[in-house]
């Protein structure tokens, strides 16, 4: 028998269990810290942003309520109490609450740290509680086993500490102790000023290659941050979020086959920030911008919800590694070929329900691209917009001569096109 020099231990994370089945899972996070539930009004408006989940923390032994008012606004809430986070008291909590409806998961907790993911360490221990509750016993009859919300501490916060000096082995002992749910990657990518924008932008893509693959080798999903949280009173791009950043973030995470979006966060902590709304609750533009953005990925979920993820290519100049790039005469599913400016754009072949789709993310958030693109006509091709299905012509006998579309991408914008 071959022995395995490695030594790398098969992933036993559990069966995912979507909180909106069929849908991409856009999720508020109302508050980040706090023990007071949303009011009717607050789930309103989150139903009314594109929210169809939350992360909350609540108080109190029974969750019905909470779960009521949610459901009757098609919100499914990761739930947080303190209660969850003391061993004596979790396992009862949980026994209490599990089968209750329309509960999303357990939020334990939104960013961990390294000791924390080790194994033995009292959140694994909480971990294992919750798992095991939740777990149906007997003829105990309940409609899902939840997954449980535990955030990875962001790269950007990880960097510059002196014992925290290997994110990766960082992340090798979040799968290999806590087995997750779903991976929960947050970089933003426009936040470093120290940065260029083009090695932020890259930095971004090249976190978004590893946890994908970290979602493909586990067989859970990848959720993705956006942050929508920016320091109030300051004017650069590099500070005040867009439109176009929340879109290219949200859909640089769908074309790598993200099944959720966690918006950090629905509100903020103080006045000194702004996030979708004020410390008070007031709407700002950011709330606009994410509706709007919301309605875009709810559009598609036919296209992304429980898509599986081909291959992501890269082009333009800024090649850093981890990252996969193509020149401008390589091939990538249909295309025979791509031209595009400096920024370049990611390019992403995903599968869903038998049916082939090319996502194209501008890489720039700041300024609009064109594209050359040639289409072999070996392939009938049709540009999505929405439900909308837009053929190109193509001739009864495949010819060498390509269909060439002449394409301009707004600032972190995007085309989807279908191939078969």
């Amino acid at each position: 028998m071959a022995t395995d020099t490695h030594n790398v231990p098969t992933p036993a994370n559990p069966l995912y269990n979507s909180p909106t089945p069929g849908r991409i899972t856009i999720a508020a996070m109302y508050p980040n810290q706090g023990t007071t539930a949303p009011s009717l009004q607050v789930l309103t408006e989150l139903h009314d942003c594109g929210f169809n989940s939350a992360l909350i923390n609540t108080e109190g032994n029974s969750l019905a309520t909470l779960l009521t008012n949610c459901n009757s606004k098609g919100i499914h809430p990761f739930v947080g109490n303190p209660r969850l986070t003391q061993s004596a008291q979790c396992e009862e909590f949980v026994g209490d609450n599990k089968g209750l409806d329309g509960l999303g998961g357990w939020l334990l907790k939104d960013t961990v740290s390294w000791p924390e993911v080790k194994a033995g360490s009292t959140f694994h221990d909480l971990v294992t509680i919750i798992r095991d509750t939740d777990t149906p016993k007997n003829n105990e009859i309940i409609k899902a086993v939840h997954p449980v919300f535990t955030g990875l501490t962001p790269l950007q916060e990880f960097i510059g500490i002196p014992e925290n000096d290997d994110y990766s082995q960082y992340i090798k002992d979040f799968q290999n102790s806590l087995n997750p749910s779903f991976w929960p990657y947050r970089y933003f990518s426009f936040v470093d000023a120290a940065q260029s924008p083009s090695t932020r932008y890259a930095n971004f893509y090249r976190g978004l290659e590893t946890f994908s693959f970290m979602s493909r080798y586990t067989n859970v999903p990848l959720w993705s941050y956006i942050r929508s949280v920016s320091p109030s009173g300051l004017a650069t791009v590099d500070s005040r979020i867009t439109e176009a950043m929340i879109r290219f973030e949200a859909f640089s995470a769908l074309a790598y086959g993200a099944q959720g979006i966690v918006y950090w966060r629905y509100r903020p902590d103080s006045d000194k920030t702004e996030g979708l709304v004020t410390a008070e609750g007031a709407k700002t533009g950011l709330w606009n911008y994410a509706q709007t953005v919301n309605r875009e990925i709810a559009s598609y979920n036919f296209i992304f919800a429980g898509c599986r993820l081909v291959a992501c290519r890269h082009t333009g100049k800024n090649k850093l590694p981890m990252t996969c790039w193509i020149s401008g005469s390589e091939s990538f599913g249909p295309l025979m070929n791509i031209q595009s400016e400096d920024p370049g754009v990611l390019i992403s072949h995903i599968n869903n329900d038998g049916k082939n789709y090319l996502v194209i993310v501008n890489h720039s958030v700041t300024a609009s691209q064109a594209m050359t693109l040639n289409f072999s006509r070996y392939w009938c091709i049709y540009q999505l917009k929405d439900l909308t299905e837009t053929p190109y012509p193509s001739p009864a006998i495949p010819t060498e001569t390509p269909l060439t579309l002449n394409v301009t991408l707004p600032a972190g914008g995007y085309i989807i096109y279908r191939w078969d």
